[in-house]
């Protein structure tokens, strides 16, 4: 027992002793270097993760706006052909509106609702359940339907679940035509009704290659305080990317993060602790060698300092002289 407590002694005395205090300083100093960089590490990969996220966010959010604005403006013209021609039939209102489809866009349909209620179809086939529709009278659509109108402003709304089937965004424009006597009336509102799946695939949200999931948020064009209509809760809740699509009378809100969640660890993680180790060995080995070396000097020099004492003191006892001669 007494044995082992006199090896545990001198093991503590290796290990605390003041000719280590300089390899043990620059052990901590690079201790401290070393959370500092690793912490800078974090925070610069997690602004690069979230820059490239960005970048990636901002294409689909820049087609977004490009499609949605290209398609109502293609219905702008068969507004213009309204406001001269009021009383336009099925016909005439077919002629105008098969000329917008000629166009790449992502229109499903147009409707012709004068006094709110649709009459005047485009194409025909397929959407005949829309015919009769009365906005006053329909839940879903009489907000939106009712605001273009008081507004005098194109009203985007959606999506919303179609009385002839499937699910569209709407744009809603108020049609005012002149009066004789110098003002205007409301004829109704032209809704062209915006292909929900093509407008995702268009936009680039549905790709098989995407890397991030996204998110919209803010049907009807509520913005960020609107209802979520695209994808799951885990982006909207897992400190994502956000960025505003503009939409008329309106925004979304887009969000996104990579596939998989934000990386736990930056990617060069263990090339940088693997520098940091290497750096700690360089440094505090070849201090902790000198510190070894500066000790065992200092005690050979006790050692003599010890036995010349004992020299000393034998000489002076003994009453011997001692003499040094120069023999050159």
């Amino acid at each position: 027992m007494a044995r082992t407590d006199f090896s545990i002694g001198r093991v503590r005395q290796a290990v605390f002793s003041p000719a280590n205090l300089p390899a043990a300083i620059a052990f901590v100093v690079l201790l401290v270097c070393a959370v500092v960089a690793d912490q800078q590490n974090r925070k610069v990969s997690d602004q690069l993760a979230r820059a490239d996220v960005l970048a990636k966010v901002n294409i689909i959010r820049a087609k977004l706006e490009g499609n949605i604005n290209g398609n109502l403006q293609l219905t702008q013209g068969l507004v213009s052909a309204i406001v001269t021609e009021p009383y336009l039939g099925q016909q005439r209102f077919a002629s105008l509106a098969g000329n917008l489809f000629e166009q790449k866009s992502q229109l499903r349909n147009i409707a012709g609702a004068p006094d709110l209620i649709i009459s005047l179809m485009y194409p025909m086939k397929g959407n005949e359940k829309a015919i009769g529709l009365d906005y006053r009278k329909n839940e879903a659509q009489r907000t939106a339907a009712l605001r273009a109108r008081d507004r005098r402003e194109l009203v985007f709304a959606g999506p919303v679940d179609l009385a002839q089937g499937g699910r569209g965004f709407i744009g809603r424009i108020p049609v005012f035509v002149p009066t004789a006597g110098g003002g205007d009336r409301f004829w109704g509102i032209i809704s062209a009704v915006v292909d929900v799946d093509r407008l995702y695939a268009a936009s680039g949200l549905t790709d098989p290659a995407i890397d991030i999931d996204v998110a919209l948020t803010g049907k009807d064009a509520l913005g960020g305080s609107g209802e979520r209509f695209f994808g799951g809760s885990n982006v909207v809740a897992g400190n994502p990317v956000t960025a505003e699509v503009e939409v008329p009378s309106g925004s979304w809100r887009i969000s996104a993060i990579p596939k998989g969640g934000w990386p736990a660890a930056p990617k060069n993680e263990r090339t940088l602790l693997a520098l940091m180790a290497l750096a700690g060995v360089l440094v505090v080995l070849p201090i902790l060698v000198a510190g070894r070396l500066f000790g065992e000097r200092q005690k050979n020099y006790a050692e003599l300092r010890r036995l010349s004492g004992r020299l000393e003191l034998a000489l002076e006892a003994s009453g011997i002289g001692v003499w040094e001669h120069d023999l050159a």
